[in-house]
């Protein structure tokens, strides 16, 4: 929930601005953060805010009338039901792209949201910004399945959107991939949200600008994974590289 608070004159010099609870009860307050913002830019950043929504009407239009949607979180992080998991190249060549969007199709999904990256930070597709990031082939694939799939939903009216997972690998032992090892991210963040996440950051728009410009058109949207990891940034500058290829292209932040 964000709410706003109005405006309040800050006088030159150093001041102290204390927020503090006056209603009553025993429950709890979280609070992420107070954003102050000067008044004489406001109304400009709110008429950018809308113009960039404004500009993906048509796409957002055509989601909101797509009805059933499926999203899979498949990838060369998943797993055979037995037996171990292929590696990257035989996991990617090995799918059967025909048959999946005859599958989707069959169910009447309007839209399909899949996962271009997860924790492991795979890729199925060959995104060179990737490889440059790590220096090496290994996160990669070959084959564009990616691509290959975009062609497949568009061909058969399908929304295709891509959801994107930054690459934090608590999960898998923090530090533990070399592709979030190249980040640089500050250890201080997590607990305070300081730190320098500049070279995340020029990653970042290094690698979702070369997705977005790869697939184009054809690429309907981003659903951003671990919208706090963001935050705080220039949303603005992020909003514009998630739409390279494609100005009406819908962008998404999961904000947990």
């Amino acid at each position: 929930m964000r709410i706003d608070a109005g405006s309040i004159a800050v006088p030159a010099g150093t001041s102290s601005i204390t927020m503090s609870r006056i209603s009553g009860g025993n429950g709890t307050a979280s609070i992420k953060s107070i954003e102050l913002v000067s008044a004489a830019p406001w109304a400009g950043f709110q008429q950018r805010v809308a113009e960039f929504k404004l500009a993906s009407s048509a796409t957002r239009d055509q989601f909101s009338k797509s009805g059933l949607g499926l999203m899979f979180q498949y990838g060369p992080w998943s797993h055979p039901s037995t037996g171990a998991n292929p590696d990257i190249e035989t996991h990617t060549n090995a799918f059967d792209v025909n048959a999946f969007a005859d599958l989707v199709q069959s169910t009447g999904a309007g839209h399909d949201i899949w996962s271009v990256s997860w924790w492991t930070y795979q890729m199925q597709a060959p995104i060179s910004s990737v490889d440059a990031v790590v220096g090496n082939g290994a996160r990669t694939a070959t084959r564009d399945l990616i691509g290959a799939l975009a062609d497949a939903f568009h061909a058969r009216g399908i929304m295709f959107m891509l959801d994107y997972h930054v690459g934090q690998d608590e999960h898998l032992g923090y530090n533990s991939t070399d592709f979030w090892q190249a980040q640089q991210w500050p250890s201080s963040f997590s607990s305070t949200a300081t730190g320098d996440r500049s070279t995340m950051f020029t990653n970042w728009q290094s690698i979702v600008s070369e997705i977005g410009n790869r697939y184009g058109s054809r690429l309907g949207g981003w659903f951003f994974d671990d919208g706090l990891i963001y935050y705080p940034a220039n949303f603005e500058q992020l909003g514009a590289t998630a739409r390279a290829g494609n100005p009406a292209r819908l962008v998404s932040w999961n904000s947990w």
